[in-house]
């Protein structure tokens, strides 16, 4: 399964939240778990859920018939209260139960598992209580301003908007949430359906008249079950009326200031002095660079800036026809901090050894970060890529161990430096012993306490990272024991909510704990290695390889290539010549090639796909592609 980043700015992506089962330590809400149940289930569906979420049970090892099994003749799900749906096999491992319909709003739901029917179990186990609940459904309406559909008369205008939702609504449903009239006559909207829950419209057809008028928007949640309801009176501008409508912060992905004026500006006007932003007792304004479309002018800071600002437009602004503003505009402006974050920069998994083991990632608002590696045994390789790409992160549990626990502190000459995005340098040499072949996941995670974000009544606290540091991969202690790194690892995405702490309306603000947690983690898979390959294989079975050094994409002769089975077996080996290339006949069909040469490495799953095309191919570095 995928992990997904979304974004949203009001309400909450729809996830599966699937949590790995401390049997041993965290008792079930339905009562008392054995630790027996781990080694028959692996995940679960648990945590917050969308309303269209399947619920899923993952078994610990694969059931040795599946083609009887594809089908389940019993009841295998009980839910209180209960749920119409259909129970299927997903595969040989993965349970589903289907609901129906979409789940109610805001629903808590306790279910029951009947592993007996499908294996035999200890008699205490023979039946699995967990628990979820679904998402509660909410509706934020907000209007972004006008915009001028006639740059000539500016008669014509149209309003736009967005409707955020919680949850999944469908498309025509969000549709009838919203609707607008002007002088008693409804107005036409338009929408355009986002991936995170929300829904942008467009009011058309709005009529700009010689005296001031008014659009009312009015939104309405009953269409999508939410027992709330609203009106927006929105300002028409009379045609004579040249003014400043708005003016707000936009903080990311760039900060600038967004004007937003009542008719087209013309570009061919020199704005020094006509817009500035001005620190409190501070004379000399901010720098600011200067950009326009249509009736929209944005202003960037030469700078972040933090705090209230004063921004100021003079009446020599011209609008598209050359008339002038009717009055200047003043207003203070607070220039919000950026929410604590983290991410990597780039997509790459495989590290040159020029580079050393060096892995760059962005933060902001975040002064020290958890560092955790998994190192993937270099014997365990074939295992591994039975159930992943070398992206992947299915089934670590089975050929991973944690070599490293760390808080390292992200050093900042001063306090202001944190409040943008800057990035950094993980230097990973130092903190694990890198064995040849072996891949590590590398996951980094920040606490509360770790941000530099400001907070209404918060004292921010030194941070004191003598008492946090956890010490090296080399230190015994630091390392998870067998039954923790079990169930470490989670096969699917999965929040890791806190039923008596948490608060679902708090999960974007950052001065809650529920903004915290596995959610923020970010983690990548890499390998160090000089070793680029490309892989053909044709119609006739035949395969053709090339290697080549990723540092200068070179051809490397005298690697040792291996094609290896489904079942981890060598069905033919090779060497490369001069010019980097091998050819194979193997027998069977290869599933995973690697390749050696000294203490370098490389992979390429060979079965993407499932296909014999020509067309089919996967690299294990970025190398020239070759025809």
């Amino acid at each position: 399964m995928s992990r997904k980043s979304f974004y949203a700015l009001t309400a909450a992506l729809a996830v599966i939240a699937l949590a790995w089962l401390y049997f041993s330590k965290k008792p079930s809400k339905t009562g008392e778990v054995s630790p027996a149940l781990g080694e028959y289930i692996s995940a679960y569906t648990s945590g917050y859920i969308s309303n269209r979420s399947a619920i899923k049970i993952l078994l610990a090892n694969a059931l040795p018939d599946s083609g009887a099994i594809m089908k389940p003749d019993k009841e295998l799900f009980t839910f209180e209260p209960s749920i119409s749906g259909t129970t299927s096999w997903i595969d040989n491992r993965t349970i589903e139960f289907k609901p129906a319909k979409n789940l109610p709003s805001g629903q808590h739901y306790r279910a029951l598992f009947r592993l007996a029917e499908i294996m035999q179990v200890p008699e205490d186990i023979e039946e699995f209580e967990f628990e979820f609940s679904v998402i509660k459904q909410s509706i934020s309406v907000a209007v972004d301003g006008m915009r001028t559909i006639d740059n000539k008369q500016m008669i014509w205008q149209k309003v736009i908007g967005t409707v955020a939702m919680a949850d999944y609504v469908a498309s025509e449903d969000a549709e009838k949430t919203v609707a607008a009239r002007q002088d008693g006559k409804n107005l036409k909207s338009f929408w355009e359906h986002l991936e995170d829950n929300r829904h942008r419209f467009s009011i058309d057809s709005i009529q700009r008249k010689d005296a001031p008028g008014e659009v009312v928007i009015s939104w309405d949640g009953n269409p999508v079950s939410v027992n709330e309801e609203g009106k927006i009176p929105f300002t028409i501008p009379g045609l004579n009326e040249f003014s400043v409508m708005d003016a707000r912060v936009i903080q990311t992905p760039e900060q600038y200031i967004q004007i937003l004026f009542s008719d087209p500006l013309t570009g061919k006007q020199n704005l020094d002095g006509l817009i500035s932003l001005v620190i409190p007792d501070n004379a000399n304004p901010v720098p600011i660079k200067i950009t326009i479309d249509n009736n929209e002018l944005r202003a960037y800071p030469s700078s972040r800036q933090i705090g209230m600002l004063t921004l100021s437009v003079e009446t020599g602004v011209q609008n598209i026809l050359g008339f002038k503003l009717i009055k200047s505009f003043r207003r203070e402006l607070s220039f919000e901090e950026i929410k604590p974050q983290i991410k990597f920069t780039g997509n790459g998994v495989i590290l040159p050894s020029s580079n050393g083991l060096v892995l760059p990632f962005e933060a902001v608002n975040v002064r020290a970060v958890d560092i955790k590696a998994v190192r993937i045994f270099e014997n365990n390789i074939a295992q591994f890529f039975q159930v992943n790409t070398l992206s992947g992160n299915y089934e670590l549990h089975r050929v991973g161990r944690t070599v490293l626990k760390k808080t390292i502190a992200l050093n900042a000459q001063n306090e202001l430096d944190y409040q943008s995005w800057k990035t950094y340098y993980l230097d990973l040499t130092g903190l694990i012993k890198t064995d040849p072949g072996a891949v590590y996941k590398i996951a980094m995670n920040f606490k509360k306490e770790y941000t530099t974000f400001h907070c209404e009544g918060e004292e921010k606290k030194e941070l004191n990272l003598t008492q946090i540091n956890q010490g090296s991969g080399d230190d015994e202690d630091n390392r998870d024991d067998y039954s923790e790194n079990y169930y470490y690892y989670d096969d699917y995405d999965y929040y890791d909510y806190n039923y008596e702490g948490y608060d679902y309306e708090d999960r974007y603000n950052p001065c809650k704990q529920a903004y915290y947690g596995r959610n923020k983690e970010i983690s990548r898979n890499i390998i160090a290695s000089d070793l680029g390959i490309i892989a053909k294989r044709g119609n006739n079975g035949e395969v053709l390889v090339a290697v080549s050094d990723i540092r200068n994409v070179k051809p490397t002769g005298g690697v040792s290539v291996e094609l290896l089975n489904y079942q981890q077996q060598v069905i033919a080996a090779r060497t490369t010549d001069n010019d980097g290339f091998t050819k194979f006949e193997p027998e069977g069909k290869p599933f995973l090639l690697v390749a050696r040469k000294g203490d370098q490495r490389g992979y390429l799953k060979m079965d993407v796909g499932s296909s014999p095309s020509m067309e089919k191919e996967e690299y294990g570095g970025p190398v020239t592609r070759f025809t």
